[in-house]
């Protein structure tokens, strides 16, 4: 289903402009390493963020309004990384999220040589989560009544242990809006194929892609580094 719907929505996004002359299409693949990080952090928790990799794999056509040149992309995008909260308690999260992407880059070139051509790439990218999945156990402080022989009450705090919930898979934004950047390096091997190497930063804009209670986590920044190929009709 999902194989459908990518492809299906590769044809339609390309099918909107009239493709005049030359026709570039290409496919990119590569790993991807996320960080998460909050811009207004709650004081009532500590947390600790790690990162990990996951991995890339789109295609892209491009074309030309006028005379500017641009490039859509599609793709699927594996996302890993972790979440340790403490104060209160002690909880490890682990996140794995698939994705679907879309990206609207406006493509510049800085440089060209008879072999070689480097460009500069900015836009707007949109992320669609298809799954996820949280790994996680720890503890955490729950408070407990206890009341003396006058009826006085105390409070005594117990340690209770945690597992990882479907409140957390949930804690994952359906749809994430980034802005990427990146600059592709191009090698000639012959006048219709081009060899590519790219390297990509990307940062999540408001609204959040990790939402926990007391955690004001509001965007996630990625670095993408791909190899591809484009080929010229």
């Amino acid at each position: 289903m999902f194989k459908r719907t990518f492809y299906l929505l590769f044809i339609l996004l390309i099918a909107q402009y009239n493709v005049r002359g030359q026709t570039k299409f290409g496919v990119m693949t590569g790993p991807n390493i996320t960080r998460l990080f909050d811009f207004a952090r709650s004081s009532e928790y500590g947390s600790e963020y790690n990162v990990k990799f996951g991995f890339d794999a789109d295609l892209f056509y491009k074309f030309k309004v006028d005379s500017q040149l641009f490039q859509a992309t599609l793709g699927y995008r594996f996302r890993n990384f972790d979440l340790h909260v403490f104060d209160g308690g002690n909880k490890n999260l682990e996140y794995e999220t698939h994705q679907i992407f879309g990206t609207l880059y406006l493509n510049e070139r800085i440089y060209t040589s008879k072999k070689i051509e480097l460009y500069f790439l900015i836009g707007p990218s949109i992320n669609i989560l298809l799954n996820s999945n949280v790994e996680g156990d720890g503890w955490e402080d729950r408070y407990q009544i206890v009341y003396d022989s006058l009826h006085t009450p105390h409070y005594n705090i117990i340690q209770q242990e945690i597992v990882a919930t479907q409140d957390d898979k949930k804690s994952v934004s359906i749809f994430a809006l980034e802005l990427s950047t990146g600059m592709d390096l191009y090698y000639a091997y012959n006048p219709k194929m081009k060899f590519i190497l790219g390297g990509y930063f990307n940062i999540g804009l408001p609204p959040s892609f990790i939402v926990i209670p007391g955690l004001k986590y509001t965007s996630s920044m990625t670095g993408i580094l791909k190899t591809g190929i484009e080929y010229e009709f």
